[in-house]
């Protein structure tokens, strides 16, 4: 039954070819087509309904944008009032690096890790046998630089007088060699003729002896003894006219100008004695020096009982004392960031017996509680509605309950920060008031009582 009302159904719609086909066969394409149909439609269905989802979400995200350009256009056009909430940390505005000015070991460590500390507080004691030293050595330097300008300044009135007594004492000893000279050439004159009146004496004695001896009235004895006796005073005068021909040669000039270069040598001695006295004439030259000279060594003197102060390293501002390989903040710390080959010493190297520092070691850094800021980052929709002066609170979880005052002032004409869609200003909190229970590096919430911009 139900073939035939099918058959009567695909009559009407379908071809005469068709309708020749058994029974089964037209069941099976036509239900094939109606399905296929059937998915046209859901597939036309379905695109015409994404089309319209992709609109409606275009639409939707231009809205969007066009309420977010409102928005921005309408808080640049009319400033907000009221409280500006900004995050930020509480930092020290001043921190100092604690280096040592002179090069000794460590002796001993007065302070702890995060102590507070006053002004002039000791820090850290260096050896001091080394600098004791070298005040000894300075000292000891000046009192004979004192004692050299004494003498100069005593000489000084009579320094003419005194450079010519010298010349003339030169003079007179170059005078002096030269007669001590001349005296010895007339004293082996004299030798001379000493001894030729006693050859002829014992020449003559000689004759006597031997004429007696002839006669038998003297012995052959007597004889014998002039005649050794006249001898030896021969040999001796001979002796004497030698010395003498050989010291009249020299004067006369012969036998290598011998005498010349006595006198030469003479002359020689005399210029390096006024060369002598020259170099130690006092000038006013001399004296200017000498002046210069002892304020010099005074100076370092004081230099060396400076360092040797030095070795008591003391806090310049009251803070918390931090180690220098701890502190995030030496970095930006003034002249440390320039240092090539310096040290950050933690604790367990300052407490080592014997560590040798000197000025290129960062030991400590101080951290100021004198003036304690709050670093915050100011979006740029509400930079503008900020002013220098302004009052501000400041809260922590660190601090509850214990709100702080503060006033702002600084802020940065450029943006400090930029990325994600967001753009920051840093602005600077000065707290007005002691810490309380707050702590240096301690997160805070800014409260800053804005005003509109003109």
């Amino acid at each position: 039954m139900n073939t035939v009302a099918g058959r009567r159904v695909v009559r009407g719609i379908l071809p005469v070819g068709v309708m020749s086909m058994t029974g089964s066969r037209v069941a099976r394409n036509t239900v094939l087509i109606l399905l296929g149909a059937s998915v046209l439609v859901w597939a036309i269905g379905s695109t015409l309904k994404s089309r319209k989802t992709i609109a409606d979400l275009r639409e939707k995200l231009t809205q969007s944008e066009s309420n977010r350009q409102n928005l921005l256009e309408d808080k640049l056009a009319k400033p907000r009032t009221g409280a500006i909430r900004v995050p930020g940390k509480i930092e020290a505005a001043e921190a100092v690096a604690v280096t040592p000015r002179v090069e000794a070991p460590i002796a001993r460590v007065a302070i702890h890790e995060g102590q507070i500390v006053d002004a002039g507080a000791l820090l850290i004691e260096l050896e001091t046998t080394e600098l004791e030293a070298q005040v000894a050595q300075s000292q000891k330097r000046l009192h004979e630089m004192t004692r050299a300008l004494h003498d100069i300044e005593r000489l000084y009135p009579d320094r003419e007088s005194l450079y010519k007594q010298a010349v003339e004492r030169v003079a007179l000893a170059y005078h002096n060699e030269e007669a001590a000279f001349q005296a010895e050439l007339e004293q082996s004159d004299r030798a001379v003729e000493r001894s030729a009146v006693e050859l002829k004496a014992k020449t003559l004695e000689l004759e006597r002896a031997r004429l007696l001896a002839e006669e038998s009235l003297a012995s052959q004895a007597d004889y014998d003894n002039a005649k050794l006796a006249q001898r030896k005073a021969e040999i001796e005068a001979k002796q004497r006219e030698a010395e003498f021909r050989d010291l009249r040669r020299k004067a006369d000039g012969a036998a290598g100008d011998a005498k010349y270069a006595r006198i030469r040598e003479a002359e020689l001695k005399r210029d390096n004695e006024l060369k002598r006295v020259e170099e130690e004439r006092i000038t006013d030259e001399d004296l200017a020096k000498a002046r210069a000279a002892l304020e010099e060594c005074g100076q370092r003197v004081e230099l060396a009982k400076g360092n040797l102060a030095a070795a008591q390293i003391r806090a310049s501002i009251r803070g918390v004392v931090t180690a220098a390989a701890n502190s995030p903040r030496l970095s930006k710390l003034s002249g440390v960031s320039q240092m090539t080959n310096g040290r950050a010493l933690n604790f367990e190297e300052l407490r080592e017996v014997g560590k040798r520092v000197g000025p290129q070691d960062v030991l400590l850094v101080v951290e100021g509680l004198d003036d304690v800021t709050v670093k915050v980052a100011v979006d740029e929709m509400d930079i503008n509605r900020l002013r220098i002066g302004q009052e501000a609170r400041i809260e922590g979880v660190g601090f509850p309950g214990a709100p702080l005052r503060g006033t702002l002032v600084d802020i940065s004409p450029k943006a400090t920060y930029v990325g994600k869609g967001i753009t920051t200003f840093e602005a600077t909190v000065k707290i007005l008031e002691p810490l309380g229970a707050a702590r240096l590096g301690m997160s805070a919430e800014v409260d800053i009582l804005s005003k509109e911009t003109p």
